[in-house]
C-alpha cells in the first residue's frame, strides 16, 4: 500500500510539471527501501518553478498560435516562445535526475503551492477587468504589488540559481 501511495505521489508531481510517466527506477529504490535524501531549497524551488514556468511556457504558445499567420512568425515573438520554453526545460533538467532520490511530500507540496499561486495570480490579474475607474485601480495595483504569491512567483524569472 505504501508503495503505490508513493507511486501516485511522483505521478503527481510529474504530472504537474509535465512529465507523465513515473521512472522505473523509481519501484525499485523503493521497494528496496532506498532512504529517501531531504529535499534542499533548490530543489523545491525548482519544482516550484517548473509548475511557474510550464504554465508560462504553454500561456506563450497559446498566444502565439492565436496570432494571425503573418504575425506568428515574427522574430521578436518567436524568441519570447523559444526563451519560455528553453526556461522550463532548463528547470526540468535540473529536478528531473533527482526525483525518484527525494522525499516526494516535500516536493508534491512546492507544486501544490505553486499551482495555489498562480491561481492566486490569475484571480488578481481580474482587477483590470473589473474596474472601470482609475482610483479604484490604483488602489487594486496596490494591492498586487503586496500581493506575496505575486512576489513568488515572479522569483521563477531569474534562474540564476540553476547551475547550469
Amino acid at each position: 500500500m505504501l508503495l503505490s501511495a508513493r507511486k501516485l505521489h511522483f505521478g503527481l508531481i510529474w504530472g504537474v510539471i509535465g512529465l507523465f510517466c513515473l521512472s522505473p527506477n523509481i519501484a525499485t529504490a523503493q521497494s528496496a527501501n532506498v532512504q529517501k535524501q531531504t529535499v534542499a531549497d533548490n530543489d523545491l524551488k525548482a519544482i516550484y518553478c517548473a509548475v511557474v514556468l510550464k504554465k508560462l511556457y504553454y500561456g506563450v504558445q497559446s498566444y502565439v498560435n492565436s496570432l494571425p499567420e503573418n504575425v506568428k512568425y515574427d522574430p521578436s515573438i518567436q524568441d519570447k516562445l523559444r526563451v519560455s520554453r528553453d526556461n522550463y526545460e532548463r528547470v526540468l533538467a535540473y529536478i528531473a535526475p533527482k526525483l525518484e532520490l527525494l522525499d516526494s511530500d516535500s516536493l508534491l507540496a512546492a507544486a501544490q503551492r505553486a499551482a495555489n499561486d498562480l491561481t492566486e495570480v490569475e484571480r488578481a490579474d481580474d482587477c483590470s477587468t473589473l474596474i472601470s475607474d482609475q482610483t479604484s485601480f490604483s488602489t487594486c495595483a496596490e494591492k498586487l504589488a503586496q500581493n506575496p504569491a505575486i512576489a513568488r512567483v515572479r522569483r521563477c524569472n531569474d534562474l540564476s540559481w540553476l547551475p547550469f
